[in-house]
């Protein structure tokens, strides 16, 4: 996966757990959001 190439520090690092989950739901968050908009973009032109 790309992801691993450019968080590799994050991988290495190990966290908390509360501090891993909140970074994967701020990371889906943010996921979701590019997505919405990437919908948003591609929709009006099909």
């Amino acid at each position: 996966m790309p992801m691993k190439k450019v968080y590799p520090s994050v991988v290495k690092v190990k966290l908390p757990k509360s501090s891993t989950i909140k970074f994967l739901l701020d990371f889906s968050k943010s996921l979701s959001v590019l997505s919405s908009k990437k919908r948003v973009y591609v929709l009006p032109k099909n």
